[in-house]
């Protein structure tokens, strides 16, 4: 059984690298999301599980591309993205500049359409789930909360000093920069090491 949806009106996306940014940037954080999310979904993905930016720079980028109306933000906070994202992905390694990703330009206020066609029975469509949050998110925001409380930085500075590390040293994930940031402020790294074997990351 086939199930048409109905057709979803899109803001028109024009084809030039800052609106290509744009659309990286909401497709690589929203696969692991749902129809709607907070501010603060999105920028714990970008910021622990990418390491792209530091929690200042991430604030700001959501509300580059609310005020450039790729994100709407209803009464309740929630966000819901207005372009059609399903023709978008990112290269292998791709990082987006802090500074480019705050400049988008704001979309016009043209509209295109899509229909989507899915071949499972209705009720399946209908009962399908969206996957959550990886748990490298969580845990990244453990560690930092960890690693400001011994250390008496502020989260945000942990997050930041812990970005620029991993930009530095081309680090894949984040919870490895932030090792190297304890053992920097001569922090016992062992609750660190506990933290990343209960939740999977690392083996025992």
């Amino acid at each position: 059984m086939y199930v048409v949806h109905r057709s979803k009106r899109w803001m028109k996306v024009p084809d030039d690298s800052l609106s290509l940014i744009a659309t990286r940037l909401i497709s690589c954080a929203t696969r692991h999301l749902g129809p709607s999310f907070s501010r603060g979904d999105i920028t714990r993905i970008w910021v622990l599980d990418l390491g792209w930016f530091s929690i200042i720079e991430a604030d700001d980028v959501v509300q580059s591309l609310i005020d450039s109306r790729y994100l709407t933000e209803d009464k309740d906070g929630l966000l819901k993205v207005e372009v059609n994202l399903s023709d978008v992905s990112a290269p292998l390694g791709w990082v987006p500049s802090p500074t480019e990703a705050m400049s988008i330009p704001p979309l016009r206020g043209e509209v295109t359409e899509s229909t989507s066609v899915s071949s499972l029975p209705e009720e399946d469509v209908q009962s399908k789930t969206v996957p959550l949050p990886t748990s490298a998110v969580t845990t990244g925001r453990r560690l930092i909360e960890m690693i400001a409380s011994t250390s008496g930085l502020a989260k945000g500075e942990v997050a930041r000093r812990s970005t620029r590390k991993r930009r530095a040293l081309n680090l894949v994930a984040p919870w490895c920069s932030l090792l190297l940031l304890a053992s920097e402020l001569g922090l016992d790294l062992t609750p660190l090491y506990d933290e990343l074997v209960s939740s999977g990351v690392l083996s025992s």
